[in-house]
Parts: C-alpha cells; sequence; structure tokens
C-alpha cells in the first residue's frame, strides 16, 4: 500500500511512543480540565495508527496481538511512570490483568 513496507522496526517503536504522548495528554488531561488538551487528546484519538500498519503485516493476528498488547502495556506504564496510577482503584487493576490475561488467552 506505502511506497515503503512498514515493518516491526518501524512501527513497534511509533506504537510505544504514540501511546506513551497518549497517556501523558491523557493524564495532563484530567488534571488540568484544558479545551487546548481536551482538543489535542481528539486529534490523537483520531489518528489511525493501526490502519497504516495493517495492509504490509504478513501475519494479520498475531500484529493485531501485538498492537494490543503493547497499547495496553504503553499506557498502563506510562500512567504508572507519571503517577497518574496512584488513582487506580481496585477495579481498574483488575481490568487490566483481565485485558493482558485475554490477549494471552488468544494467543494459544
Amino acid at each position: 500500500m506505502f511506497p515503503v513496507t512498514i515493518t516491526y522496526l518501524i512501527w513497534v517503536p511509533l506504537e510505544i511512543f504514540f501511546y506513551a504522548v497518549v497517556a501523558y495528554f491523557s493524564k495532563k488531561n484530567n488534571s488540568v480540565k484544558n479545551k487546548k488538551i481536551l482538543a489535542i487528546m481528539i486529534g490523537l484519538n483520531l489518528i489511525p495508527l493501526w490502519a497504516f500498519v495493517a495492509p504490509d503485516s504478513a501475519s494479520l493476528a498475531f500484529d493485531m496481538l501485538l498492537y494490543d498488547t503493547l497499547m495496553t502495556l504503553t499506557l498502563t506504564s506510562a500512567l504508572v511512570l507519571l503517577g497518574a496510577a496512584v488513582k487506580f482503584k481496585r477495579h481498574n487493576w483488575l481490568g487490566v490483568i483481565v485485558v493482558i490475561i485475554g490477549f494471552i488467552l488468544m494467543k494459544l
């Protein structure tokens, strides 16, 4: 689809960076309540990163699981590093654990 094939060396670091930025602005949006930050969050969520990865995928099922796993781990890790996870309640952590277990089960 694109003139350059999007390989793991390109999209994995890009995805980690992208979702770290999303986590940063998400934390900032929840603490500052600024319309500019909200507009940035909406703009980031309108970027279809997976739509650029999928056309060049050799194994769509594996790449989808890798993409979703990296997204979940990156967002959660970034929120933990930014200190926003202090506000996580038991059911929030349970949700993260259930999602990760679901990814593992889908891989089997």
